[in-house]
């Protein structure tokens, strides 16, 4: 489901333990993984309207707004020597509903963070048409790729 404890993200701001030994203990505490440090999260052109980059990883519905336009980009790198395979995406539209929300839209990962494969496109979709509207989408994984650098 949406914002559930199933995704990557979730798993990265709740897992504590040694590296290749990481675990997400009941009840614990998540911690935004762009804010610890543990990923990085970044704009093309490298700055927010409003809020940071970090933000597009938050949990909770925020406000959060960059500039708009054909290969504006947000993308997370998940460090040196990580990769993940990924089934499943959501995302969420941060703000007034006449806020731009998106409706043409490409999810794409990269091994390098400079030749990139689409996931999922999205042409004409109005899923994420109303305030802090939010959704989860299946992604093409059906070559089974792994990256670093997601979502973008």
């Amino acid at each position: 489901g949406n914002f559930d404890a199933n995704g990557l993200f979730y798993f990265l701001g709740a897992a504590a333990g040694p590296p290749g030994g990481e675990a997400v203990a009941q009840g614990a505490r998540w911690v935004n993984p762009a804010m610890s440090g543990r990923v990085a999260a970044s704009f093309s052109h490298g700055i927010a309207f409003s809020g940071t980059a970090a933000m597009g990883l938050s949990r909770t519905a925020t406000r959060l707004r960059g500039k708009l336009g054909s290969g504006s980009t947000f993308a997370v790198d998940l460090g040196e020597g990580a990769e993940f395979v990924a089934d499943y995406y959501t995302l969420r539209h941060g703000g007034h509903k006449d806020e731009s929300p998106l409706t043409n839209w490409e999810l794409q990962g990269s091994k390098d963070g400079q030749s990139w494969d689409t996931l999922r496109a999205h042409t004409n979709d109005k899923t994420l048409h109303g305030e802090y509207a939010m959704s989860s989408w299946p992604v093409d994984a059906s070559a089974g790729k792994a990256y670093r650098y997601l979502p973008r």
